[in-house]
């Protein structure tokens, strides 16, 4: 973090002054469900992880899982940028796949103690196809995934397809270093059922006002935001724990009635309890004229009450 600080105008009289201030940033260029090649430096600092790993959280320090073992690292501010990296594959480039069949691997072990787990990760063995191969043809891929609490057989999952994948050798120098090779298919997530098009939502979001880009957006961006957006809001209402690091607040009641009955049964499965939601805190010009009428008169019953 960088600052700068640019005086504006000064006022000597009344010992004011207007400053402008710009603050520089950097910001780590990784992201949730990222696939990363760990330097095999920082991987043996974390317990000897493996260096092929995907993100699992991002905050004040990111947080990855070594999705063949369950082994799970945090990485700190110093850590990262004393052997920075960058991600191998992006959420953006996810593709689909169905699971055709599922079998529960052992518990692994480190040290003779079986690595703890949650109700969301175990190894499991597995036979998955893209999605865009049925009816086209007969490729299946046998892959092993820490998400065998969680995918089922007929299930879909989100994964890279890592079997045409073609990456610098800079990138992948880590996993040369350390004795990897790609395997064909890591998955990332469940994948669940969803309704793509635009809907109405008990909750919104606050975003700072007056923000404008410089340049207005052109169609296709704007379609691509908002496509983008909408897609953070349905990870917000499946990922119970990034949902504890934003504020989430109820919406407004005054939705249109034509948008509550386009709405699905199904919708409500995924929705957000209300008890997650705070309350909105809204002063209409209304009130605020009739708290400044209040005011006038209390200065005005002061003045009355000095004269006398």
């Amino acid at each position: 973090l960088r600052t700068a600080k640019k005086l504006i105008s000064a006022d000597n009289h009344s010992n004011t002054a207007n400053y402008k201030f710009t603050y520089a940033v950097d910001i780590a260029p990784v992201c949730k469900d990222d696939l990363v090649a760990l330097p095999l430096k920082l991987a043996r600092q974390l317990g000897n992880i493996s260096s092929l790993c995907l993100v699992t959280q991002v905050s004040s320090s990111i947080h990855v899982i070594d999705p063949f073992t369950m082994q799970r690292a945090e990485i700190d501010n110093d850590k990262f940028w004393r052997t920075p990296f960058k991600a191998l594959r992006s959420s953006k480039q996810l593709t689909e796949y169905t699971v055709l069949d599922s079998t529960p691997l052992e518990m692994p072990t480190k040290g003779g103690v079986p690595v703890r787990t949650n109700r969301k990760t175990r190894l499991a063995d597995l036979d998955v196809v893209r999605n865009t191969d049925f009816g086209v043809n007969d490729t299946h891929f046998n892959t092993v995934t820490h998400l065998g609490m969680l995918l089922n057989v007929g299930d879909t999952a989100m994964g890279y397809d890592l079997s045409t994948s073609v990456f610098n050798d800079l990138d992948t120098k880590p996993l040369d270093e350390a004795g990897i090779s790609l395997p064909d298919v890591i998955l990332v997530r469940k994948q669940f059922l969803r309704r793509v098009q635009k809907r109405t939502r008990k909750w919104k979001l606050k975003t700072i006002e007056g923000v404008e880009p410089a340049v207005p957006l052109k169609k296709a961006d704007q379609t691509k935001h908002d496509l983008d957006y909408e897609h953070f809001l349905n990870d917000l209402e499946e990922d119970k724990e990034m949902r504890a690091r934003i504020n989430i607040y109820k919406a407004n009641d005054d939705h249109d009635d034509d948008g509550d009955q386009d709405m699905d049964d199904d919708d409500d499965d995924g929705a957000i309890p209300l008890d997650e939601l705070l309350d909105d805190l809204h002063v209409d010009e209304q009130t605020h004229e009739a708290i400044l009428t209040a005011a006038a008169a209390n200065a005005t019953q002061s003045l009355n009450v000095e004269d006398l």
